[in-house]
């Protein structure tokens, strides 16, 4: 999947495989795949391979692409193991909200069971953008001491619908191997 701006910003995240190749049998382990990410905005490059997602997981963030994408209506909770991440957002038309939230920022987000990647759709006065945050393994090693390191896409420059594509065809290579 890849992502880049007229600017130049660039973020690439392709599935490398298994973490554990060879269990394609154990609950929660087998589906666990190493990520390599490459990036690149005004202050630099990098690029890592971790494992940093699960297969049901790559699944979830192309059904959320594919839906930032959609301007159809819809409501939708997104929640993982861990319970501090978990949200609800409500679509209606080309307007969407956090519910239960006054504010004129409107974001949405979409986090993992490892946290060295999430997604945020934001919207201000300036437009709306697709920001992705890198933390631990994921976030290049000049930036250490940043906290929220993010690179930023304008949403009007990106086919969320290719990225969504793009994510479910790696899956076909390595799909669930056991249930959640």
């Amino acid at each position: 999947m890849k992502l880049q701006s007229s600017e130049g910003t660039f973020f690439e995240l392709t599935i490398m495989g298994y973490q554990f190749e060879n269990s394609p049998d154990k609950d929660y382990d087998s589906n666990w795949l190493l990520i390599k990410i490459e990036a690149h905005d005004a202050q630099g490059g990098w690029s890592s391979i971790d494992p940093s997602l699960l297969t049901y997981e790559v699944e979830e963030l192309a059904e959320w692409f594919k839906n930032l994408g959609e301007f159809e209506r819809f409501e939708t909770e997104v929640g993982v193991i861990e319970p501090n991440r978990f949200f609800k957002y409500r679509y209606k038309g080309k307007v969407r909200e956090k519910i239960n939230e006054q504010a004129e920022d409107v974001e949405t987000k979409i986090g993992f069971i490892e946290p060295n990647l999430f997604f945020k759709h934001h919207r201000n006065a300036q437009g709306d953008f697709l920001q992705i945050y890198f933390e631990y393994e994921s976030r290049p090693s000049w930036a250490a001491g940043v906290r929220n390191f993010l690179i930023q896409f304008p949403l009007t420059e990106l086919n969320l619908f290719d990225a969504a594509h793009s994510l479910r065809h790696q899956l076909t290579r390595y799909p669930q191997r056991t249930s959640r």
